[in-house]
């Protein structure tokens, strides 16, 4: 299951299992929660949640290049840039 954190998580982690299935914390060996972003809330849950870590501070650089580039009038260095993403693996998955 994939979620952002926030409300999703919450339900899945603590208010509202669904009928007939027990709270994450009892059923995790059936069950694998990833969330996205890798906020601090991440590390801070129980069980800790896996999540996928993008490159924030080099999407902005990259974005604010492209954009000077056309302010300048001046084709961009690149169309199309791969900042990649790194999975930080806890105790959710």
């Amino acid at each position: 299951m994939s979620c952002r954190t926030g409300l999703p998580l919450r339900q899945v982690y603590i208010d509202y299992p669904a009928p007939g299935l027990k709270r994450f914390e009892e059923r995790k060996d059936q069950l694998a929660v990833a969330g996205f972003g890798d906020f601090e809330i991440a590390g801070a849950v129980h069980p800790s949640l896996t999540t996928v870590r993008t490159h924030g501070y080099q999407i902005g650089w990259n974005a604010a290049d492209l954009l000077i580039a056309r302010i300048e009038g001046r084709a961009p260095d690149m169309t199309f840039c791969d900042v990649g993403y790194d999975i930080v693996r806890r105790e959710s998955a």
